[in-house]
């Protein structure tokens, strides 16, 4: 049967609570992602990474339901899109958070114990993170988040090394799109660009994460040109190939991360 929360009957359901099993819950985003990419690439991309690591865990006897995915995210950072671009849709970090709160505690309610918020954009990161410590606090569940992007410029060099940098709609998010939604991608609209300064000369200066070392919020004002269109990097750089091993990488990742913590909490909180 199918593991979507959305596909399975209330009985479906009740089956996997009975059976012990986890769930994920996907953080996605509507935002702008270039001439080239949908505004929906964000969700695409961690629901598609989502059932890549579905599957890697069925094969090692770990079923885990899909959970029904949070497809609004914070405003963009502002050290990566200053300027505003059509068809974004935002929520403030306030309401995401008990967005997150809510679904969770509702899940939690009907039985399941474990829940995984997987990140699949930088600004959901922070309201997830506080979301999943007062869960943890306020019932006997265990929230864990699982935030890819976060290692995801390690993945990449161990799966697809690109010429260039990458960031926000380049080469690594497009060669995913053009696997998980090729006929979203219109490649020849995609253009490169680097802000100044995206590059640093110190260790741990990229976006704000938290138990980041830094947090960068803004950049100066002649970081990004007039000809910035939400592009960080090289979409020519782009190809199926790399797309399929980054999925491959970043799904296993996901799954290694859900197999380790099922190994420490499965059977503990009933």
């Amino acid at each position: 049967m199918s593991d979507e929360y959305l596909k399975l009957r209330s009985p479906q359901i009740a089956e996997a609570i009975h059976r012990d099993c986890p769930i994920m819950i996907c953080l996605g985003a509507v935002e702008q992602h270039g001439d080239h990419l949908p505004v929906g690439t964000d969700t695409i991309q961690v629901e598609g990474l989502a059932r890549k690591a579905k599957t890697i865990l069925r094969d090692r006897g770990v079923d885990m339901v899909l959970g029904p995915t949070i497809a609004f995210g914070p405003r963009q950072f502002l050290c990566e899109a200053p300027h505003d671009h059509v068809g974004s849709v935002f929520l403030s970090n306030g309401l995401l958070q008990a967005l997150i709160k809510e679904i969770s505690l509702e899940l939690i309610r009907h039985g399941f114990q474990r829940l995984y918020l997987l990140i699949g954009n930088a600004e959901s990161d922070a309201p997830a993170q506080i979301a999943a410590k007062e869960l943890c606090e306020q019932s006997d569940a265990v929230v864990t988040t699982v935030n890819w992007p976060m290692v995801s410029g390690r993945l990449n060099k161990g799966s697809a090394v690109f010429p260039s940098a990458q960031g926000h709609g380049g080469a690594g998010e497009t060669s995913r799109m053009m696997v998980l939604q090729p006929d979203s991608v219109d490649l020849p609209r995609g253009r490169v660009f680097y802000p100044r300064e995206y590059e640093s000369s110190y260790e741990g200066a990229g976006l704000p994460y938290i138990g980041g070392a830094v947090g960068r919020h803004k950049l100066p004002s002649d970081s990004f040109s007039e000809e910035f269109v939400g592009i960080i990097g090289a979409p020519e750089e782009s190809s199926v190939e790399a797309g399929t091993r980054l999925i491959e990488t970043i799904g296993t990742w996901i799954a290694d991360v859900v197999a380790s913590e099922e190994a420490i909490w499965k059977g503990q909180l009933r």
